[in-house]
Formats: C-alpha cells, structure tokens, sequence
C-alpha cells in the first residue's frame, strides 16, 4: 500500500513539467480570466454574479479534489485485494 502511495507522489511530480510544457499555453489564457472574472463594478447583479461565480469555482474544485481522493482510494484498495486474491480474479471481479 505504501509502495502505491510513493509511486503515486513521484509520479505526479515528474508528470509536473510535462503538463506545463503541453498545457502551459492553456493556462496563460485562462489565468487572467480566472483572476479577474469578479469584475470592477460594484452594482448588485455583478455582485450576485460574483457570488455565484466564487460558488461554482468552489464546486468545481471540490469535485476535482473528491475524484482525485476517490481515484486514488479505488487504486489503493486494488493493491490491498491484489495482494489476497489472484490478478486474473481481480480483473474479472473489475468488470463487474
């Protein structure tokens, strides 16, 4: 189980500069929308739309956060059943 969580961290570590280096472009478009999409106007329906914005970005990122977790628990009891049955049990068992 230990094993799974060390691979797991140098992986994402190594995976770090090759998504920049893919996606980074991506990322320069969005960040100033990202940083500025609250808006300078302090009239109501900005400030509802603002509120509903920070709302659904807190969303969003909750739900990136829970499916990275759930993945990565689904991952570590697969090693921990691995390691009691047979991997051609666990794969039938998997498609289930």
């Amino acid at each position: 189980a230990n094993l799974f969580a060390a691979v797991t961290c140098v992986s994402f570590l190594f995976s770090i500069p090759i998504a920049l280096f893919m996606e980074g472009h991506i990322l320069k478009e969005l960040a100033p929308m990202i940083l500025y999409s609250n808006g300078s106007s302090n009239t109501q329906k900005n400030e509802i739309q603002s509120s509903d914005s920070t709302a659904s970005q807190q969303t969003i990122l909750l739900h990136i956060f829970l499916s990275g977790l759930f993945h990565y628990l689904n991952n570590e009891v697969m090693y921990l059943v691995l390691s009691n049955v047979h991997p051609i049990t666990l794969a039938v068992g998997n498609t289930m």
